[in-house]
């Protein structure tokens, strides 16, 4: 770099609050491409978009029916079914 390209960036990185404010908008926009990878979502009531229920009216009502998945003992013991669920 020729030494007239090279003071503005000088001058930038000598000014702290400069430098953590492009670091708080470099970490905004890390945040905003990777989030669906650092929190996504994988909840029982996450909208997996059923296509044939989506252009019913509001209000239509549907019964699911729900079946158990097997499941091993450590994760039974961790994470058991509640009994609402069973019955």
């Amino acid at each position: 770099m020729r030494g007239s390209q090279r003071t503005p960036w000088r001058k930038l990185l000598r000014n702290k609050a400069a430098v953590a404010g492009m670091a708080f908008i470099a970490l905004c926009i890390l945040m905003a491409i990777f989030a669906y990878f650092i929190s996504p979502d994988s909840s029982p009531n996450a909208n997996r978009i059923i296509v044939e229920i989506g252009g019913q009216k509001p209000g239509h009502v549907q019964q699911f029916l729900y079946m158990a998945k097997k499941r091993s003992l450590i994760l039974f013991l961790l994470y058991p079914i509640p009994e609402s669920l069973i019955a």
